[in-house]
């Protein structure tokens, strides 16, 4: 049973879209939220899935992924802390367009979709906010998108690195540190490549001193700008 839990002011105030509301509008969405703990796997929401909630990771993350008719991967993405989600379907879908996982273990803040949708329309500075927010994002995808499109397999493997590092890396004398566990499966997925071009790709680069994989999957970028660079 979901239960309500001391509201993380800490966690809102560091995120893109709710950063911009004061103490009082922080209190009055107090009353709305909840948290809840989901282990790696769990399910959020599927595709399809009534579109009740709005969600903010606080700590972990979570994996976005879309699906065509044939039941393959068409859209697949990772939210880091602080990410707020799903933007799509504002105001007028009634299910969920993509499904979300929880990718590592996970505490997520949720606010039910009448409440939240009612005060965007209540707060225009917050929702002007959201427009911004969710422009910036149509930008990058496109950008992401045109640019992974016109690479070659082997490229789009460290743009995605790149990519990743962007999203969610954490600088770490003089490297980045993508502390999300990213397998060879799931690269090849996101780069819409095979398992065994991974591999070598990434083989090459450990060869190179400019890729470090732990033992827990999470990556360590040593020449960031290798990877950067592919993706100004």
């Amino acid at each position: 049973m979901t239960v309500k839990k001391e509201f993380p002011t800490e966690a809102i105030q560091h995120s893109d879209v709710l950063s911009i509301l004061t103490a009082k509008e922080r209190k009055d969405i107090e009353a709305h939220a909840y948290f809840r703990h989901y282990k790696k796997g769990q399910l959020l929401f599927m595709e399809g899935d009534p579109r009740e909630r709005f969600y903010m990771v606080v700590k972990g993350y979570v994996r976005l992924e879309k699906t065509n008719t044939s039941g393959t991967t068409r859209f697949d993405a990772f939210l880091k802390p602080s990410s707020f989600f799903p933007y799509e379907g504002l105001f007028y879908d009634e299910d969920y367009s993509y499904s979300a996982e929880a990718f590592t273990d996970v505490d997520l803040l949720y606010i039910p979709t009448y409440y939240f949708e009612g005060l965007l329309k209540r707060n225009k500075k917050l929702l002007m906010n959201l427009v911004r927010c969710l422009t910036n994002k149509i930008v990058m995808l496109e950008h992401r998108l045109l640019s992974m499109t016109n690479s070659s397999a082997s490229k789009r493997i460290i743009q995605l690195l790149g990519y990743l590092a962007e999203d969610l890396g954490e600088e770490r004398d003089g490297a980045i540190v993508i502390p999300c566990p990213i397998t060879t499966v799931e690269a090849a997925k996101l780069t819409g490549t095979s398992r065994e071009t991974v591999s070598h790709v990434f083989s090459s680069l450990k060869k190179e001193e400019k890729l470090v994989i732990q033992k827990n999957k999470n990556l360590i970028l040593k020449d960031p700008t290798h990877f950067l660079s592919t993706i100004a």
